[in-house]
């Protein structure tokens, strides 16, 4: 998400202090996290190559000189300025002394492609009406959970009934005060469950975003957080299916601790790929696993992070290369260490058992 900011391109190619760059990492709070050997390089969709080695952010263009960049970036902040206020109702020479600082973040937000959807990200259910109140109080917020309850507040001015399908609830405004409707009962959403307070938001902003062409990128972190595995499946499948729809997501970034959703993921590769091989056997395939939620191996990657490799923690691609599938030992590892100590114990009971 940092590296498709394009306020750190223009950062890079102004020429400006090293130590200013990295505050665009502080926004996330990652910033204390460069050491004298990190390395970073970043190719974007758009062929930019942003690259930090010895201390230093260096950015190049597969084709562009730097005039050419310059301009280029220029081009596409100006544009995405002019789309963010053409949403917002804004004039582009408007006083923007009086302008909210709510709307600032999703003003400042389109200066990036990508989205970054927090882990802290059911906060919402409990502050978001008071948003502006916590801005005024001058409530030292991390600036990326800001930036997601002020999208948050313009998703709910957006969607009067925002529905969430799989879990057969809707969200909604009522006087003010955001409630959430199952069955025939309503529940204020402060008081919901913290899977369904992680959920909605979540959902919401992205289906906002998507409609508003904010982003091409989502990053998601975490999306498994307290949540039963059954809506564990229903949640990635939902998305997925944003992915493959009409003018979906272009891409998808999600860290997870969770096997399911690496299972799922594996589903959802194994049917694409196989309709990709007999199109004779789609509606077979169909009926196992809707093709909205199919996978193309050839887009998906997979990685671990923090394996050791030399001594150092390093990223390595989990995908097996001939299958394009996520390799079996990286999807559950657990599993086979609490399998073989039950094994072992019970063999040990059973022994005892005999022996009595």
């Amino acid at each position: 998400s940092c590296l498709q900011d394009f306020s750190l391109h223009i950062f890079i190619l102004s020429g400006r202090n090293q130590d200013k760059i990295k505050e665009s990492f502080k926004r996330y709070g990652i910033h204390s996290y460069f050491n004298d050997d990190t390395y970073i390089r970043f190719q974007s969709s758009t062929n930019y190559i942003v690259i930090y080695e010895q201390g230093l952010f260096k950015i190049s263009h597969l084709t562009y000189d730097e005039l050419e960049m310059k301009i280029d970036v220029i081009d596409s902040v100006m544009k995405s300025l002019k789309h963010s206020f053409d949403v917002a109702g804004i004039k582009l020479n408007a006083d923007l002394d009086k302008f909210p600082e709510k709307e600032a973040e999703v003003i400042i937000s389109n200066l990036r492609t990508s989205l970054y959807l927090p882990a802290e990200r059911s906060i919402a259910a409990c502050v978001s009406s008071s948003l502006t109140s916590l801005i005024l109080a001058d409530v030292p917020l991390p600036k990326m959970l800001l930036e997601f309850l002020s999208f948050f507040e313009k998703a709910k001015n957006e969607y009067q009934i925002y529905k969430v399908p799989f879990l057969n609830l809707a969200f909604k405004t009522i006087n003010n005060e955001d409630k959430i409707q199952i069955g025939d009962k309503e529940i204020d959403f402060k008081y919901c469950s913290s899977g369904i307070q992680s959920i909605v938001p979540m959902l919401m902003i992205i289906d906002y975003c998507m409609k508003q062409d904010y982003f091409n990128c989502f990053a998601l972190e975490e999306p498994e957080l307290n949540l039963f595995p059954t809506n564990q499946l229903e949640l990635t499948r939902f998305i997925i299916s944003k992915i493959n729809q009409e003018n979906g997501i272009d891409k998808l970034i999600i860290t997870t601790h969770s096997p399911y959703i690496l299972s799922i993921l594996n589903v959802s590769i194994l049917a694409g790929k196989i309709s990709a091989m007999n199109s004779m056997v789609n509606e077979e395939v169909s009926s196992i696993l809707k093709p909205e939620y199919h996978l193309q191996a050839s887009d998906v990657e997979v990685f671990s992070l923090g394996k050791q490799i030399n001594g150092k923690n390093e990223c390595e691609s989990i995908l097996d290369a001939s299958t394009g599938l996520i390799k079996g030992n990286y999807l559950d590892a657990v599993s086979s260490f609490i399998s073989a100590d039950f094994n072992r114990l019970n063999r040990l009971y059973i022994k005892t058992l005999r022996e009595q």
